[in-house]
């Protein structure tokens, strides 16, 4: 039969269950990496890397500590993490010995930079090109030279990752659950013991995840998260839902509270949310809603900590029929009106929504991933053709960077 989307890589995977086994995944990776430690052969010795330097590859995450604008990590889709301490000339892979390659989020303690949370599992629902699910979360206290599992291997897919500005033991998780199939593990997550434990401190339904939060720069109990209601099969899916929308926590996730007002209401305009605060000024958010169909909906403001929205412009913003695909939205850490959003290309606004103009022009389409240095010195971008670091005052020109 002619069915779409065809995900047969899954169904191959996946057959007869209809489930990947996952103790299998796991037993192959530990035997890979005793394998690769064991052997003794001209191939064990270390390689140099001639070219390209340009390497393709879907960006999921970019983060960079704020005491340091020349390190960078790089987050992919399905080839783990890369660090690079010299603003992008040189990088090393950090992750690959982690039992998942694939990279939902990264989150820095900036206070102490050298403790990384990382959850693994790419968030977006595919459409051709996928990576599957994850294997939890992982965390280095040494900027990366070491990783140890922290928990949560069944929750799938991990679309963001916040700590609490104050204490790095405190950390949140927006897990989307399997990609196909309904299952009870999807909501947000916490731990007050670096990941010893968690607790489900919200969950709507086996069909409804948690794709984004964000985090009050200065409070830690003052969390946003953005719900999507997704059901996904490899012959069909849908993409949105009542279900789906902003919830507030000023109680360190105790208790939730949805935030509706001026924010859109039916079942056909909640698909995919993006969510982003402005750092110097907490009390401003900015939503990116799609629709349940896909297409976008519109950008959202609030300047009352999400008491109230305000639907803002998206006149000159290139929006597709796919924007599940992207749905993200970045605010600068220094400037609550430098707003930045994600489609096939990317958009910047410095009017606080108000106007719109295309950025990153030259670059690979299909944008994920975007840092902002507090500094100034820094913008980089991530997308499905690498990294690309901003190299003028307007965004209008980039460069690759060196793989």
């Amino acid at each position: 039969p002619n069915l779409f989307p065809s995900d047969y890589l899954f169904a191959q995977r996946s057959f007869p269950s209809g489930n990947i086994d996952k103790s299998a995944f796991r037993s192959a990776v530990d035997y890979r990496n005793k394998a690769i430690h064991n052997q003794k052969s001209l191939f064990n010795n270390s390689w140099t890397s001639i070219g390209p330097t340009n390497f393709s590859g879907r960006i999921t995450d970019l983060e960079m500590p704020n005491d340091n604008p020349d390190i960078i990590y790089a987050g992919s889709a399905s080839g783990g993490i890369f660090k690079s301490l010299d603003r992008g000339k040189n990088w090393n892979s950090i992750f690959d010995e982690a039992a998942s390659l694939s990279i939902g989020d990264i989150a820095i303690f900036q206070k102490d930079p050298n403790i990384i949370y990382v959850g693994t599992g790419e968030s977006n629902a595919g459409g051709g090109s996928l990576t599957y699910d994850g294997l939890g979360v992982y965390k280095t206290t040494n900027a990366g030279a070491s990783w140890e599992s922290v928990g949560l291997e069944n929750v799938g897919s991990i679309g963001k990752v916040v700590v609490d500005p104050n204490d790095s033991r405190i950390c949140y998780v927006a897990a989307m659950g399997e990609l196909f199939k309904n299952n009870p593990e999807r909501g947000v997550y916490k731990t007050k013991d670096s990941g010893d434990t968690w607790e489900q401190v919200l969950s709507l339904s086996d069909s409804t995840g948690a794709i984004d939060l964000a985090i009050h720069p200065v409070d830690g109990n003052i969390i946003y998260a953005a719900m999507w209601e997704r059901i996904r099969r490899p012959h069909n899916r849908s993409y949105g839902g009542i279900t789906s929308g902003i919830y507030k926590s000023n109680d360190g996730g105790i208790s939730w509270t949805e935030l509706t007002v001026g924010l859109p209401s039916t079942s056909a305009s909640k698909g995919r949310i993006g969510l982003a605060i402005a750092e110097s000024q907490p009390n401003i958010l900015y939503a990116l809603y799609a629709n349940q169909d896909g297409t976008l909906n519109g950008i959202y403001k609030s300047e009352d900590s999400g008491v109230s929205w305000s639907k803002k412009s998206s006149e000159n913003i290139r929006a597709v029929s796919f924007m599940w695909w992207f749905g993200k939205i970045f605010v600068n850490p220094t400037d609550p009106n430098d707003v930045y959003c994600t489609s096939i290309d990317m958009f910047r606004s410095v009017d606080g929504a108000d106007n719109w103009e295309w950025i990153f022009q030259e670059a690979h389409v299909d944008h994920h991933a975007m840092a902002i240095h507090p500094s100034g010195a820094v913008v980089i971008n991530g997308n499905d053709g690498g990294v690309l670091l901003g190299i003028d005052d307007d965004l209008v020109f980039s460069e690759p960077l060196t793989g």
